[in-house]
């Protein structure tokens, strides 16, 4: 699933919001599916904003290698665990926001 942030330009400090859209392309009912998003460089997760429909959220602190309810330490990815078959043609959206880090 494509990738795409609300904002073309951004400063220390500022909010971006991330989203993924991913949809069905096949021709039966998409089910037990799971979407993980790295946290890009330069940026910080914002604790709580992760969202998504009908969709448990897990995090990452080290790297993807493992994932947990819980955050234990800086978030390096996101994993949307989808709760609902998705059918053919449609789609869902999850979310997460960060922050962007001085350099």
């Amino acid at each position: 699933a494509p990738v795409t942030v609300d904002k073309q330009e951004a400063y220390p400090g500022d909010v971006l919001e991330y989203r993924l859209r991913c949809v069905n392309i096949g021709t039966g009912p998409a089910v037990d599916g799971a979407v993980s998003d790295p946290v890009p460089d330069g940026v910080e997760y914002v604790l709580g904003s992760a969202t998504g429909d009908g969709a448990g959220v897990t995090y990452s602190v080290d790297g993807g290698e493992s994932y947990d309810a819980d955050i234990r330490g800086d978030v390096t990815h996101i994993r949307w665990a989808i709760e609902q078959p998705i059918l053919p043609g449609d789609a869902i959206e999850v979310s997460f926001r960060a922050r962007v880090l001085a350099r």
